[in-house]
């Protein structure tokens, strides 16, 4: 019997593990000595005890800019919403490199969001995989966005599946508890105090709809000579709920 095997971008993963039916993990139980590896990198990472752990986990070249401060905004949306652990896997490239995923899904007040959290075995320890860096970060961003059927259901007579070839329905996509027409009345009063125009203002609305709101930021603070990040700060505030996530550390940045 084979393995299942994927190709992205032109790279091939083999799924040398693959665990489902994870739900009832919690990340604020303790690391326990039987625990899965990657169900231990998935506490560790998401629950660590300081900043300084936290860190641990990117090489000094991959480290972002994140502060204390952005990490402690970060941990207070971890902790405040709920975390559901839907898979693990553990993969392998056609070079040899090692990789661990986990796939989770955050239920806030507004939106059910899947996402996923890749490492790399470098010299024996899992570091963070690198989105600058890491030519094969992409296709293993997409791996991990994965329906469980999808991949039960690969064939493990050592043949590739091109993951280009499959549908978009085999992907997970966030699940949004609010609706977009109303929500845009409170995204309107804040638009309409920076004097934008009658025909903007319906572009802005089409754009929201589409569910492209950072395209939408995007274009108002262009029209109107706005810093993009002050306009999604003060529309998040509007909202009442973060809709544009990681603004002070791209402000940072």
């Amino acid at each position: 019997m084979g393995q299942r095997t994927i190709e992205v971008d032109g790279y091939q993963f083999e799924i040398d593990q693959l665990k489902t039916g994870l739900q009832n993990i919690s990340l604020e139980s303790s690391v326990l000595p039987g625990d899965d590896p990657v169900v231990k990198l998935y506490k560790q990472y998401f629950n660590p005890p300081s900043f300084a752990a936290y860190r641990s986990f990117f090489l000094p070249a991959d480290w972002g800019g994140f502060t204390e401060s952005d990490f402690n905004t970060w941990q207070s949306r971890v902790h405040s919403n709920q975390m559901i652990l839907d898979k693990t896997m553990q993969l392998r490239d056609q070079f040899g490199n090692k990789y661990a995923i986990c796939q989770y899904r955050m239920i806030t007040k507004e939106n059910e969001i899947p996402g996923n959290a890749i490492f790399k075995k470098i010299n024996q320890d899992w570091k963070h995989i690198s989105f600058m860096n890491d030519q094969q970060a992409e296709g293993l961003k997409a791996i991990g966005m994965l329906d469980d059927e999808y991949l039960m259901l690969l064939p493990e007579d050592g043949s590739t599946r091109k993951l280009a070839n499959a549908p978009a329905s085999v992907s997970k996509v966030a699940i949004e508890k609010f609706n977009r027409n109303e929500t845009f009345q409170s995204v309107r009063k804040i638009l309409a105090t920076k004097g934008v125009s009658s025909n903007d203002m319906t572009i802005a609305e089409n754009l929201f709809a589409s569910k492209a709101e950072v395209e939408m930021a995007k274009y108002i603070a262009v029209q109107y000579k706005l810093d993009v990040y002050d306009l999604m700060e003060e529309l998040n505030e509007a909202l009442g709920f973060t809709m544009f996530k990681f603004v002070r550390t791209a402000k940072s940045q």
